[in-house]
């Protein structure tokens, strides 16, 4: 009797020792690390077990926040051959954002575990990735053509999506045609200069999302020339005193240096010549015998221009000089004296006057 308890207890304890044949669960998956909302997942699952096995294959979807048992059959093994097992698809939704392994298990017909084995790690995103070009210049008044790739996280191009562009109150909707983007901004006439920001965002209906912001900077256009003279008829020996600016297409004043001031004679023949900072000052000195009659001032800048006109007034002058018994007389103005004078002589308290006809450049 003491000889059947002890042969029984060695075999209770030779189940302990002789270890359990586990079967070898192989999962791979396609040689991808990024997964985006929408697509699907398939694992190739083979098992190899080398006792037969009766029981059931289950499969596990394990992320970040997000635990799923999304396949279970039963299955039976035979003892040493290598067992393919066909899998659904999965396909990946918003829950299951982040990372992620699959979970195979074998388990046993009562339930208890067999074995199990798990996947490689791989990611699932919602993320969009936009590639344009980010510092974008436009002209106000023109169209600008806002072209770019679109794709996904996992690699693969958008097909399809809706685009949203919105460049301050304006906001325009596009298309997604084969991973590429093509959008036609106008920018408006009176766009002030500066730099704006254009917002791109991009949603396919699978939950995907994209956004980028890209600068655009318009320039101030030089459009008009204010010449403001301070007085626009002169005395010789006045100075021509002008206030330069440039400005742009919203009114606003540029501020350059080298605007370019021409004065014209009544013959349109030019007299003076300066490059003029903007805003700023342009002065000419009118000569004692500068000629009269209206004279221009032409203010130039690449392929703006702006003409105004002053006027040099006649002076018909003389003056005279007494040097012991000779007198000199002097034309002062600015045109030729052809007149009759009177010289008056005072001597004793007596005037005489004497009457002469005066020729003088």
């Amino acid at each position: 009797m003491k000889n059947i308890k002890k042969l029984l207890m060695l075999q209770f304890l030779l189940l302990f020792i002789i270890p359990y044949a586990f079967a070898e669960i192989s999962i791979t998956l396609p040689d991808k690390e990024t997964y985006n909302l929408g697509e699907k997942i398939a694992p190739t699952i083979s098992i190899k077990e080398e006792q037969s096995h009766n029981g059931f294959f289950k499969l596990h979807l394990i992320c970040d926040n997000y635990n799923l048992q999304y396949y279970t059959i039963p299955i039976n093994l035979e003892a040493g051959v290598r067992t393919q097992v066909q899998v659904p698809e999965l396909p990946l939704s918003s829950p299951m954002i982040g990372s992620c392994t699959i979970k195979a298990g074998l388990d046993k017909n009562d339930g208890t575990n067999a074995d199990t084995a798990s996947s490689a790690g791989f990611l699932v995103s919602s993320l969009i990735n936009i590639v344009t070009e980010e510092n974008l210049h436009s002209d106000p008044g023109q169209d600008i053509l806002i072209l770019g790739d679109v794709k996904k996280a996992s690699g693969e191009s958008l097909s399809e999506g809706e685009v949203s562009i919105n460049y301050g109150d304006e906001q325009g909707k596009g298309n997604i045609t084969a991973g590429k983007l093509e959008h036609t901004l106008h920018i408006e006439g009176n766009t002030e200069a500066g730099e704006y920001a254009i917002n791109i965002a991009i949603k396919d209906r699978e939950g995907n999302l994209g956004d980028k912001t890209v600068k655009i900077e318009i320039p101030q256009i030089p459009t008009s020339i204010k010449n403001d003279i301070e007085d626009d008829v002169l005395m010789p020996g006045d100075t021509l005193k002008a206030k330069i600016a440039l400005y742009d297409h919203t009114n606003k004043l540029i501020n350059v240096s080298n605007i370019n001031v021409r004065v014209f004679n009544p013959d349109e023949s030019a007299i003076a010549e300066k490059d003029v900072q903007s805003p700023g000052q342009f002065e000419l000195a009118i000569e004692k015998n500068q000629v009269p009659g209206v004279y221009f001032l032409l203010s130039s800048y690449e392929a703006v221009n702006e003409q105004i006109t002053f006027t040099v007034v006649m002076v018909k002058k003389i003056a005279m000089k007494q040097e012991n018994n000779i007198v000199h007389v002097q034309n002062t103005g600015n045109v030729n004296y052809d007149d009759e004078t009177t010289i008056i002589l005072e001597s004793n308290d007596k005037k005489y006057l004497i009457n002469k006809k005066l020729e003088l450049k």
